[in-house]
């Protein structure tokens, strides 16, 4: 399904008790949606994150109660978008902790060649062994890191520990990476198991293999949001960047005309680029002061 009010989402939901899974094809429509009909969507949002009961009033139709919900939230959209979308309010509620970022660094080369049906069976087939995996059992089925597992655990989490002891930018906007990497070698065990009788061990291998998952979303993470400056450098262009070095620390609008011109931006592109508060700060009329350090 795509985007939908939190309370049509949660009766949807309530029909299927293996969960559901969000398809935006935009992002922003997700976003925008805790804003809209009920100011309590970030918090619930945060409860299905965790699995916790969630409780929806609906005019006319009652109360809808959920024990443990599961939802899945895909979504596409620009960095620039995402820049914007991501406000204070949901960065200080660690809702943005949640997600898991990937960019796609480069294009891949355009075919108009179907996907081989063959990937597309093993697929289908793999989907099925995993929903079989419950099928006819009705109580719990528990799953235990094995003795190397946790010990990779521990070096693993204490390794994390000094590295955001030492970047403060790392330590307030920490995801949920505890959460994340067990989910990661549950997953991967589930997977490395379709065909076999219930095995309740994640080995240390797979552990590793959910390490390696959860680094690479923490790469992508901090490459959003673990440095202020990052996202306005990695979104300047070359020439704007030769520009912006160029710049003294404090400068008057006619001296970055004239560097701007000097490297073939027009004048009426610099007056511009001048009113975006990432990257200047205007200190009186016709004086500026820049922000970032390249």
């Amino acid at each position: 399904m795509d985007s939908s009010t939190m309370e049509k989402l949660v009766e949807v939901v309530s029909q299927n008790p293996r969960g559901v899974m969000m398809w935006n094809d935009e992002i922003r429509a997700w976003f925008k949606s805790f804003t809209q009909y009920d100011s309590d969507n970030i918090d619930k949002w945060l409860k299905i994150f965790n699995r916790s009961r969630i409780v929806v009033d609906r005019i006319g139709r009652g109360t809808t109660q959920l024990d443990s919900p599961h939802i899945n939230v895909i979504g596409t959209t620009q960095p620039e978008v995402l820049n914007r979308l991501v406000n204070d309010d949901f960065k200080e509620s660690g809702l943005i902790d949640r997600i898991l970022f990937a960019e796609v660094k480069t294009q891949l080369k355009y075919t108009d060649s179907d996907v081989d049906p063959e990937i597309l069976r093993d697929w289908r087939r793999t989907i099925e062994l995993l929903i079989a995996l419950s099928d006819g059992k009705t109580d719990p089925i528990y799953i235990y890191l094995s003795a190397e597992a946790k010990n990779k655990f521990t070096i693993w989490k204490n390794e994390q520990n000094e590295i955001l002891n030492k970047d403060e930018d790392k330590r307030l906007l920490v995801g949920k990476w505890d959460n994340y990497i067990y989910r990661f070698a549950l997953a991967l065990h589930c997977l490395e198991n379709l065909q076999m009788s219930i095995n309740n061990e994640i080995s240390g291998d797979t552990f590793d293999k959910a390490i390696n998952l959860t680094t690479y979303f923490q790469d992508q993470f901090y490459s959003f949001f673990g440095d202020k400056d990052n996202y306005v450098v990695r979104k300047m262009s070359e020439l704007k960047k030769k520009i912006y070095n160029a710049l003294p620390g404090e400068f008057f609008t006619g001296d970055a005309v004239i560097i701007a011109q000097e490297n073939g931006m027009p004048e009426r592109t610099v007056k511009r680029w001048l009113n975006e508060k990432s990257y200047f700060k205007r200190m009186r009329q016709g004086e500026y002061q820049k922000l970032i350090e390249l």
